[in-house]
């Protein structure tokens, strides 16, 4: 099939903890471009010793990417990344958000009417079988 391109959208992930850093981990082993997010500089430190780049700000990996994996541990903190000043405010349109995080449907539901305003999709998306799940690659 000449003339077709297999190209691999450009992946971001925010939190990079134990789950967010194997998520990054695998989807570069997969091929993927990837870049992080995380506040904690043992996790940014972590991840850039395998290669994977971490940006100043939330805003870097929402420009950067087609694809962003929110991986953190609560509503608020889900919200603070995705909202006014987050990944809204960075991402193109046609880009799309996966919340791996566990929140409540009401908040799933109330970002995705916001992003859906800047053309940007939201799945909901949170992960089964734990952290050897996540280690093994088999979320």
């Amino acid at each position: 099939m000449d003339g077709i391109v297999n190209t691999k959208p450009t992946a971001g992930v925010i939190g990079l903890g134990a789950m967010g850093y194997q998520m990054a981990r695998h989807l570069k082993e997969k091929g993927f471009t990837v870049a992080g997010y995380d506040v904690s500089a043992e996790a940014t430190a972590k991840s850039q010793a395998i290669g994977i780049p971490t940006m100043a700000d939330i805003g870097e990996v929402g420009s950067g990417a087609e694809v962003v994996v929110v991986m953190v541990q609560t509503d608020k903190q889900v919200v603070d990344v995705i909202g006014n000043g987050g990944l809204l405010a960075s991402l193109a349109p046609g880009s799309v958000i996966c919340i791996a995080s566990s929140i409540a449907p009401d908040t799933c539901r109330q970002l995705e009417r916001e992003a859906a305003e800047k053309g940007v999709g939201i799945l909901d998306t949170p992960v089964v079988l734990g952290q050897e799940a996540a280690d093994n690659g088999t979320l």
